[in-house]
């Protein structure tokens, strides 16, 4: 099977999570408190939003949480996956916020890997919960940093979800149904996703080094394991700790 196919069963998998996803961050009885959390982790994470306008791509941005948050904190943000039906969550996250009067964004659909922007076009690039789930992100990141202008910052935010492997009784809610995680990461794809398994965080950070930006950062994030104990997880999730991985461009 070709990378382009197993991207496909990927971008498949999002989009039948995509309403559930989208809802359960915006409207939950966690979201609230989780909120705060987030607001801090990037605007502390990024360019000061005081100078001129900071340009922001937020890739693998899903229903566009992340990208609203960004738009929230001042900045011009940007928003792309590959996942048809997150990208129209996204959209019509937009249109409410606008009819709103609240900051809004900008979304495409588009690879992850090789995103269709030009060169140094970005103050920033952001993702949570991408580099675990590529298929090449050594390659990725290399192609990100191009992206970035001198000085520019890439800041994402992963963990070491599966070291052990997927726990065969995880279920999530989806158009699929509850067991469409385990049937589409599968042990022979998760084999093909060289973040999926890794045991470290540091191992997200080695990334980062290889691809040349300076001033590597692995910071751990607070308050989300108060979350999961406070209002549990479904089955076959953990609570996981999760870390931003920060590094800066050359100038």
């Amino acid at each position: 099977m070709t990378s382009p196919e197993l991207q496909n069963i990927l971008n498949n998998y999002w989009s039948g999570r995509a309403q559930a996803y989208h809802l359960n961050q915006t409207q939950s009885e966690r979201a609230r408190f989780e909120r705060p959390i987030w607001e801090a982790v990037w605007s502390g994470a990024l360019p000061d939003v005081k100078e001129d306008a900071v340009q922001v791509l937020d890739l693998g941005c899903g229903s566009g949480y992340v990208t609203h948050l960004l738009s929230d904190c001042g900045f011009k943000a940007i928003g792309v996956d590959g996942s048809e039906e997150m990208i129209n969550q996204a959209k019509q996250e937009n249109e409410r916020r606008a009819q709103a009067g609240k900051a809004t964004a900008t979304f495409h659909i588009g690879d992850a890997h090789d995103p269709a922007f030009p060169e140094g076009s970005f103050d920033a690039i952001t993702s949570r919960y991408v580099l675990w789930t590529l298929l090449d992100p050594q390659a990725a990141i290399n192609r990100w940093v191009s992206l970035l202008k001198p000085g520019g910052v890439i800041a994402c935010v992963d963990a070491a979800w599966y070291p052990e492997g997927i726990d065969a009784g995880t279920e999530v809610d989806s158009v699929d149904g509850p067991g469409a995680f385990v049937e589409t990461y599968t042990p022979e794809l998760l084999q093909k996703l060289p973040m999926s398994t890794t045991s470290s965080g540091q191992n997200f950070a080695e990334l980062f080094h290889n691809a040349g930006l300076r001033d590597v950062t692995v910071t751990p994030i607070e308050g989300l394991a108060e979350l999961d104990q406070r209002f549990g997880l479904s089955p076959g999730h953990e609570s996981t700790p999760q870390f931003l991985f920060r590094g800066v461009k050359s100038i």
